[in-house]
């Protein structure tokens, strides 16, 4: 009986985890920076103080993420996705060749497994 409560809360406990990404204006993560909570698997609004205005993003070690330029993270609609590189933190400068560079509107990353930004 034990057993099942402690593994009951353990599973609310993970279900409900949150990590946090941090949002840069500029490349090569400086400018505006902002640093947005998000539950893992569950679509993010950019905040509106730098929505379309992002250049650049790190996110935790482990973790994988889809970034949309359009609010809500339709499916079907253009994305670009960045992973973990094992480095510590993944960090992505994305450089006026990428169609998000100044676009991103909302985002939806996995689980992380390292420490938050």
């Amino acid at each position: 009986m034990k057993l099942t409560i402690a593994l009951s809360v353990l599973s609310l406990l993970s279900i409900n985890a949150v990590a946090q990404v941090s949002l840069y204006a500029d490349p090569n993560f400086t400018g505006t920076k902002r640093t947005v909570t998000y539950t893992p698997g569950i679509c993010a609004s950019v905040p509106a103080i730098i929505d379309e205005k992002v250049s650049s993003i790190k996110i935790p070690s482990g973790t994988s993420c889809v970034l949309w330029a359009d609010p809500g993270c339709p499916d079907g609609v253009s994305s670009i996705a960045v992973v973990d590189e094992g480095n510590g933190f993944q960090i992505a400068d994305f450089g006026r060749e990428t169609s998000i560079d100044d676009a991103m509107s909302s985002f939806r990353c996995g689980m992380s497994s390292g420490p938050a930004v």
